[in-house]
């Protein structure tokens, strides 16, 4: 009731803002203009509907006359209307009519009642008129206000359902406030978490809970009316009432799908930066690890005595033992590698005659054989007169740094990109063979000269500045992030790359480590997508067309599911209760077996849709004669064709029509035409079957004089859930399937079926064709097309152990065993079963196959495994289960079943199974 009442009230505000304020204002002549043509046009309709009511019902189309011209007018105007109005209807419709006599006292008595009344409603008008304005006024104030905010806006009432949306929350839900009025905002602003695609809490809900200001969570998607997912963000605030209780809620929202886009490309654009230096960081960091952690030691050496003296830690450097170095300069010179020995005496010889400091690296040869890199450092010291005395310095093992340097300058010839490694004056140092691909250069050609070189003239000025910029604050970063970058060519050309800049720290002072991409691929990609865009918009439409065909489908699947449940759990609900007579009693349960049965038909054309776009059709191919199938199709359909009046003919030739293919598709194929045809055929109509033999073909015709089928329609009536205008708007329109099915078991059977209509309102007929055989001419020539069912003997005295976890499953089938003189015992889960087969054996065994804890088939095959074990006989037992595709039938018999029944369960079908299992033969 509240509900209802709540969109009433949104329905007026509605009204309110979009025509009142439109109508206050007019001019008298207008208004009484209107009075005069709304009297006219109600007048005019009334004649018009002389034909058909005659003279009853006078006043049906004049009250909405007065109606509408008080409600544009006020009340004189509805006053005029009013008048004009009932002297009409006097005229016209009151005994006798064409004149201006009242023959009876009641017809004054009605017209003065209308007359009051449309004065009563003009007042009420004009009431209604007055007292809105000053709510117009302040709608519109708040309409303008809402408009003019750029974040959407949504608000609520006390139970979280929508009053009021504006522009802007109408373009990013899909809704119209009209449409959206009243109903929950669950339904109107519907959220999802980006990464889990679980609903997300609405914050209006926790508002109403909480009563305080609250927000989204991140990663959030709004999912449109119309299909979109758009991430947003927002905030939800209580609209509290002068008590102070909260009456509402007021919820901000902005669509931040560009923000949340550029966050992914650049996540994105870094990744794959981040992949192209790590080779390159990787050896830089590996350097810089190099030259920080080399062990030193200090020497000093006398000139005059030529005794040289070691630091313990030179000494361990050098692999001798403390204190066991022999001290002597020609000791010295011993440990130093014979290739390196003559540089290290001239650099020593040149900063004593230079007086000079002198650095040299150099390898030694330990005493166990190890060869190691060393740096020394040396400086002169003079005595008092000037004069060389001594030399002292520091000698660092630098082996982890030449062989880092070594690795450091393997990694950056195997990275992948080009690398160039520059100092703090731009000069090019190091490069790649990747470079002198990329660039055209030779190494030798471009090593020492200024990085400018390979710079294009326009970016010179801005390329120097960025360097310094660089140096003075070097860390690991992208250059020119955000702008076009380029190389210049040996040839002068320019190619388009991306750079990531890495320092290098090394003793000699900060370098700069270039990784050089090429994204003239990635540039064509970027042309190529914008080329793909169009592409892309069409396959988003065909998929939003399939998303809406889906939804289509599954509410009309809700609608056909519904409408036979709603009638087998009413007439069930009264024969529980008692009140139906013997005779209405008999006609519920008819209803409720015809209700079930459409609804077992329409799974079972379900599953068959699923066989069929699975490939697993299977034909059950015999010689059949066609009379047989089309008399069978039309005994099925006869009633609903007697029931609605439409007359149902078979036209057919004398003899006997043969053909080989599965009478049981057949005649589903024939029954869906019938039914098709009896469904759109109004009363009166008539359907008729034309059989024929036609070049070693048969020829079914199915002709009606419904209402047809349009042209527009005509080409896609065998698709899969599609439905014309006219079906869609039908109470029995269908799942679009029928038609569907019919096609597939038609190519199924190696034959054809058209449609052909001359268009709506001109009938219809189907045509299909068939051969006479298909390559199964091996079959008995006399076979039957359909397998006939041999009376059920008794069940008399057959013990039979029914395995259910449903009650009402397991006592249904006990009263149909009992009915046939069987003697059953249940029990609810396997457990129970196979103690009860323990207890006392029975003669058969009846289970399900999905129940709880354990299924039946591990029912089955503790129970074949006993047998095995116990060498005891093999107890007959039939799978009874709603599993009924033949792989389910397949996979029951594998596992140890005799037999298979489908639910829902046919009697004659599980009596008929209990006796073959009992027998010994498998079904």
């Amino acid at each position: 009731m509240n509900r209802a009442t709540h969109g009433d009230r949104s329905g007026a505000s509605v009204t309110h803002r979009t025509l009142s304020g439109r109508v206050v204002g007019l001019s008298p002549a207008i208004r009484y203009s209107a009075a005069i043509g709304v009297a006219i046009a109600g007048i005019l309709i009334r004649l018009w509907l002389d034909p058909i009511w005659g003279i009853r019902f006078p006043y049906i189309t004049l009250f909405p006359a007065i109606i509408v011209s008080a409600w544009l007018g006020g009340v004189w105007p509805g006053i005029v209307t009013t008048a004009i109005t009932g002297t009409a209807a006097e005229y016209f419709w009151i005994e006798p009519t064409g004149s201006w006599a009242v023959s009876e006292p009641s017809e004054l008595l009605g017209l003065l009642v209308f007359v009051v009344v449309g004065v009563v409603i003009s007042a009420l008008n004009e009431a209604w008129r007055r007292g809105t304005a000053t709510v117009v006024e302040s709608e519109e104030r708040l309409n303008v206000t809402l408009r003019s905010i750029g974040d959407a806006v949504i608000t609520t009432d006390d139970q979280g359902r929508v009053t009021r949306l504006n522009t802007i929350a109408e373009a990013l839900t899909g809704w119209t406030e009209g449409d959206a009025l009243g109903r929950p905002l669950k339904d109107v602003f519907v959220i999802i978490n980006e990464q889990s695609r679980q609903p997300a809490e609405n914050p209006a809900y926790r508002v109403l809970r909480d009563g305080a200001i609250t927000g989204l969570a991140n990663h959030t998607l709004l999912l449109s009316k119309d299909g979109r997912e758009i991430a947003i963000d927002d905030s939800a605030a209580p609209i509290r009432a002068v008590e102070g209780q909260v009456a509402g809620v007021v919820m901000v929202f902005r669509d931040i799908s560009e923000r949340r886009r550029a966050e992914r490309e650049r996540t994105a654009l870094l990744e794959a930066e981040r992949t192209a230096r790590r080779e390159v960081e990787t050896a830089a960091q590996q350097l810089q690890a190099a030259l920080q952690a080399g062990r030193m030691g200090t020497w000093q050496f006398t000139m005059a005595t030529g005794d040289v003296k070691w630091s313990p830690g030179l000494e361990a450097i050098h692999g001798f033992s403390p204190g066991t170095f022999a001290g002597t300069f020609e000791a010295f010179r011993n440990e130093i590698h014979p290739a390196d020995r003559d540089q290290v005496l001239q650099a020593v010889g040149a900063a004593i005659d230079e007086r000079r400091d002198h650095r040299v690296e150099y390898r030694i040869v330990r005493p166990d054989g190890a060869v190691r890199w060393l740096e020394g450092v040396g400086q002169v010291m003079y005595d008092e007169q000037g004069r060389p005395d001594r030399m002292v310095g520091v000698c660092t093992e630098i082996t982890e740094r030449k062989q880092a340097e070594e690795r450091f300058r393997l990694a950056v010839e195997a990275a992948p990109a080009a690398m160039i490694m520059v100092d703090g004056r731009g000069t090019i140092v190091l490069a790649n063979a990747l470079t002198e691909r990329l660039l055209g250069y030779a190494r030798s050609e471009i090593l020492g000269r200024s990085i400018e070189t390979l710079v294009p003239p326009r970016f010179h000025g801005s390329h120097s500045e960025y360097r310094t910029t660089f140096f003075a604050n070097a860390s690991q970063r992208p250059m020119g992030a955000g702008r076009d970058l380029y190389a210049v060519r040996k040839d002068g050309s320019e190619v388009p790359v991306e750079i990531g800049l890495s320092p290098v720290e090394t003793p000699e002072g900060t370098f700069v480590l270039a990784a050089v991409t090429d994204i003239t691929q990635r540039k064509q990609i970027d042309e190529e997508r914008a080329q793909l865009l169009v592409r892309e918009q069409t396959a988003r439409a065909e998929v939003e067309r399939a998303s809406q065909l889906k939804d289509e489908f599954l509410a009309v699947l809700s609608h056909e599911l519904r409408t036979p449940l709603n009638a087998v759990i009413g007439y069930a609900h009264l024969l529980s209760s008692g009140v139906l007579s013997p005779e209405r009693a008999s006609h519920a349960i008819q209803a409720i077996e015809r209700n079930a049965q459409s609804q077992a038909r329409l799974v079972e054309s379900l599953l068959d849709l699923s066989r069929i776009m699975a490939g697993k059709l299977e034909l059950d191919l015999q010689r059949l004669d066609l009379s047989r199938i089309v008399d069978a199709a039309a005994d099925v359909i006869r009633p609903d064709a007697e029931v609605k009046g439409v007359g149902l003919e078979i036209v057919g030739p004398a003899s006997p029509i043969a053909l080989i293919g599965d009478g049981g598709r057949l005649q589903q194929v024939l029954w869906n035409l019938l039914s098709n045809a009896v469904k759109f055929t109004p009363r009166e109509g008539r359907v008729t079957i034309r059989c024929a033999e036609q070049n070693a073909h048969v020829r079914i015709e199915i002709s009606d004089t419904g209402r047809g089928i349009s042209p527009e329609f005509l080409p896609y009536v065998f698709d899969r859930f599609s439905q014309s205008d006219g079906e869609s708007r039908g109470s029995k329109a269908g799942l679009g399937l029928g038609l569907a099915l019919v096609r597939e078991m038609v190519y199924a059977h190696g034959g054809a079926v058209v449609a052909e209509s001359r268009g709506e309102g001109c009938g219809s007929t189907f045509v299909v064709t068939l051969p006479q055989s298909t390559g199964a001419d091996a079959l008995a020539p006399d076979e039957p097309h359909t397998r006939t069912a041999d009376p059920v003997e008794s069940l008399a005295q057959l013990e039979i152990l029914i395995v259910d976890d449903d009650g009402d499953v397991r006592n249904l089938l006990a009263h149909l065993l009992e009915s046939r003189g069987a003697v059953p015992r249940t029990v609810s889960s396997a457990a129970e079963a196979l103690d009860a087969i323990g207890q006392r054996r029975p003669d058969v065994l009846l289970s399900d196959l999905r129940m709880p804890d354990e299924d039946g088939y591990s029912l089955i095959r503790k129970l074949r495994a006993d047998e095995s074990e116990r060498q005891r006989e093999r107890l007959p037992a039939i799978a009874v289960t709603a599993y009924a595709s033949p792989s389910d039938r397949e996979r029951a018999l594998a596992a140890g079943y005799d037999a298979h029944v489908a639910k829902p369960v046919e009697p004659e079908d599980l009596a008929r199974a209990i006796v073959t299992v009992a027998k010994g033969s498998s079904v």
